[in-house]
């Protein structure tokens, strides 16, 4: 595949460097084959001949290692440097994955190469020489300047979790997330739970294994390990805490805000949009809201999400005919993570305190932007001049006031990914409940979808129908995305505190959210959360950006006012 036409116009340089490391990479893989290649190829059946004639041609080519850095923490550097360019790597070869639609055959080959990358990350490094690097840096770190120290905190954390782990158990678990994301995506849409069953079973069981190495490793338990991989420094006992308010609180404040809206005129609903028509609205709302094509694409997978970093970002989406709304809105929710991605501070491009800070602050922007932002009076009225001039259309139904009350109407639902603000929660905190249980063993992934039907009930008071409405409408699971779903929950109160916070600090918001102006609300986040990468904690992050603590009460506030004023 050549990888320059599916990347941006804007971002060559990374996918240079990319492909740099990957001849590095494969370059260290076949000197250490060379000693076991026999003399002569004649020995060979033909498959085998061609392997040997193409690591003998590789060799010939010849290349001078890298001599090592004058110090143990540049030598750090260098080596996290690979790892980051080997992650863009994975990252890509995944979007092909779930967007280029790829035969089985190519699957077979994206699944060997993503295995591949898999381990070379793990070399980056677990390996001795990474570990002697560490060890003379800790008792040195108090030569580093503070930016260096703070990175080396992160670095150690992630050789750590490479080197608590075998390599096999890396490669088995990389090849069980892709053969069970192939397997999920043919078996979901006939809802065919048994067919995706052994799959789910060998994901659950290898992400267990490593959860619990890596438990023993942080002295922690497996699914705090397991959480931590997503979302650095949040504790599940604070997870649990928060769940455990919003549990307490989401029934009385679903049934106040149903009742309410039950009593007014309800919205009118949308005619059904095209989908070649709402893929032309995505690309204009996503580049005035500041993401521009030469450094991002636009494209379509069965589940939305947003991959890359710097210059080349990756935003997707799925069009529903009937549903176009929520498709827009998905579209604005992805680009709120790839705006993240583009901002982060690029002198510190490859190193651990230059990525996104945890999935849970990843999540905040997105929601920022769908939620705090997109799903208010002042954008619809934004919004509702280019739809008709668009869709060339117009009536009542298209008016910003209809279209707020489709957006802010509450109805417990059976999709997470199609569910309102109010009842959304729900829907995280059932998928926490499930997985801690799936990670200490203690619900098999067969019984799931009993417990799932059973917890749907519980909390929204509705029967699922299907599997595929039920516990295999999440692209998570089936990539071994286990300990991640709190991220989105906690995005949203984190959201919340943030635009308080902006709206004290940014004068006529809302005037500048009706007027399209959104490059001050992308320069205030950008200096108050993208810029600073992972310096600080997740928690303390949203407190310096607002001087106040994580809680769920801004977020509470926010819906209610939104739903019933």
């Amino acid at each position: 595949m050549d990888a320059q036409t599916h990347m941006p116009k804007g971002a060559r340089a990374q996918r240079d460097k990319m492909i740099a490391t990957l001849e590095c990479v494969i370059g260290d893989a076949l000197a250490a084959t060379a000693e076991r290649l026999p003399e002569t190829s004649a020995v060979l059946d033909p498959v085998r001949q061609r392997a040997w004639e193409y690591v003998a041609q590789k060799l010939a080519q010849g290349s001078t290692p890298l001599p090592d850095a004058h110090s143990a923490y540049e030598n750090l550097k260098r080596a996290f440097d690979r790892r980051s360019n080997l992650s863009q790597t994975s990252e890509l070869l995944s979007w092909v994955q779930q967007t280029q639609a790829p035969s089985d055959a190519f699957n077979a080959v994206l699944e060997d190469g993503m295995a591949a990358v898999a381990v070379f990350m793990h070399r980056a490094l677990a390996q001795p020489k990474v570990r002697r690097w560490i060890e003379d840096v800790r008792a040195d770190r108090d030569n580093l300047e503070d930016i260096g120290q703070r990175n080396f905190s992160l670095m150690d954390r992630q050789w750590m979790e490479s080197a608590g782990l075998d390599e096999k158990l890396v490669e088995d678990l990389s090849r069980a997330r892709s053969a069970g994301f192939t397997a999920w995506q043919k078996a979901k849409p006939d809802s065919d739970f048994n067919a995706w069953l052994p799959y789910f079973e060998k994901v659950v069981e290898l992400t267990r294994q490593k959860s619990e190495i890596l438990g023993k490793e942080f002295g922690t338990s497996p699914y705090q390990a397991s959480l931590e991989s997503f979302n650095p420094k949040l504790s599940n006992e604070t997870v649990n805490q928060i769940f455990g308010e919003l549990r307490t609180k989401l029934p009385g404040l679903i049934k106040r805000i149903t009742d309410h809206q039950l009593a007014q005129e309800p919205p009118l609903p949308l005619p059904p949009i095209p989908a070649d028509v709402q893929r032309r609205l995505g690309k204009l709302i996503m580049n005035k809201l500041g993401l521009e094509n030469r450094y991002a694409r636009l494209d379509e997978s069965m589940h939305p999400f947003s991959s890359g970093q710097w210059d080349d970002v990756r935003v997707t989406t799925h069009y529903k005919e009937k549903d176009a709304i929520d498709g827009l809105l998905s579209i604005v929710h992805e680009v709120g993570h790839a705006l993240y991605s583009q901002s982060l501070p690029k002198e510190s491009m490859g190193q651990p305190i230059g990525e996104a800070q945890s999935m849970w602050v990843h999540e905040t922007q997105s929601i920022f932007w769908e939620r705090q932002v997109a799903a208010t009076k002042a954008f619809m009225e934004f919004l509702a001049p280019i739809l008709k001039e668009e869709l060339g259309v117009d009536g009542p139904e298209w008016n910003p006031e209809n279209l707020h009350k489709l957006i802010t109407r509450v109805q417990p639902s059976l999709i997470r990914t199609e569910a309102d603000a109010v009842t959304y929660p729900a829907h995280v905190i059932l998928r926490h409940d499930l997985e801690q249980k799936l990670i200490d063993g203690s619900l098999a992934p067969k019984d799931v979808p009993a417990v799932w039907a059973k917890g749907m009930k519980e909390l929204l008071g509705i029967d699922v129908p299907d599997h595929a409405h039920g516990c295999m409408q999440d692209v998570h699971w089936p990539e071994g995305l286990i300990g991640y779903f709190p991220a989105y929950t906690f995005g949203a109160l984190g959201a919340a505190r943030l635009m308080e916070k902006a709206k004290q600090d940014i004068p006529k918001m809302d005037e500048l959210i009706r007027k399209g102006e959104f490059k001050p609300i992308r320069e205030w986040l950008t200096d108050k959360i993208h810029r600073h990468g992972s310096y600080y904690s997740g928690e303390k992050l949203i407190e310096n950006a607002t001087g106040k603590k994580l809680s769920a009460k801004p977020w509470l506030d926010h819906v209610e006012c939104e739903s019933l004023h």
